[in-house]
């Protein structure tokens, strides 16, 4: 790891129009780090300590672009630290703050459930939401996680759902904690747990995207049209207007 090599930020806002500027983003993730390498996902695959720029400097991607810093840490920060960051720039005015980053912030589910909570106890539970974005394969890897946010304090939880079965979802989703549809279906219980609880839950679908597939057995990779898309929601509980649709935008050579 070398000098020029600078720490992201811990907490940014995006710099448009279009996004809600009484939302402060919070990133807890660790080295882009994500349990997924979906085929259209632009987040940097290489460390950037290993050079993905070729000099070991960051190279911002359109996510990072768009948020104004680089979100790429060394690990993910402790709780206090990710409070103290909070502390620093949180405004009177912000009604949201949001779990996102540039990776799978679940990954680090103990922390951000420390992390809500205590937002929860010192911003007040009606004064400020709280909301996490997430791949939704947590259940994989931890008991409980609906529950555990739940009893935390989070308001909403968007997750990104992008198939309509377990063939689908591993090859356009390539997650990594292993290529057999029961994956998928951890993620479709984690949602219905969600779906079942009082948290606000939204599902995200990724549209328009379509590649070679890169297995090397021939043919096309591409996204399901829209309706598809919703009937397949509708079946966990969520409704047409709690969908999300994410058009895919080609990442810049």
């Amino acid at each position: 790891m070398t000098d020029a090599i600078q720490e992201g930020s811990i907490v940014y806002r995006f710099k448009t129009p279009a996004e809600d500027a009484n939302t402060l983003y919070v990133n807890m993730i660790g080295r882009y780090g994500c349990w997924n390498d979906c085929l259209f996902c632009g987040r940097p695959r290489l460390d950037p300590a290993e050079g993905s720029d070729g000099s070991g400097g960051w190279r911002p991607n359109v996510y990072e672009e768009k948020a104004g810093t680089s979100l790429y840490l060394r690990k993910s920060p402790s709780v206090v630290t990710v409070l103290d960051a909070i502390d620093n720039e949180i405004k009177q005015e912000d009604r949201e703050i949001a779990i996102v980053g540039l990776g799978e912030p679940l990954m680090e589910l103990p922390k951000v459930c420390g992390v809500i909570g205590s937002i929860k106890g010192k911003y007040g539970v009606h004064k400020i939401g709280v909301r996490v974005d997430t791949d939704g394969l947590v259940k994989c890897v931890y008991p409980e996680p609906a529950k555990r946010l739940e009893d935390a304090g989070l308001d909403e939880v968007r997750i990104s759902v992008n198939a309509v079965n377990g063939e689908d979802y591993v090859r356009l989703c390539r997650p990594t904690l292993g290529s057999t549809p029961w994956v998928f279906g951890k993620l479709v219980d984690f949602v219905r747990d969600c779906v079942s609880s009082s948290m606000i839950t939204k599902a995200s679908f990724v549209i328009g995207f379509e590649c070679d597939d890169p297995s090397g057995r021939g043919g096309m990779i591409a996204t399901r049209p829209q309706q598809e898309y919703e009937d397949f929601a509708g079946t966990l509980g969520i409704p047409p207007e709690d969908i999300i649709w994410r058009q895919y935008v080609p990442t810049p050579d």
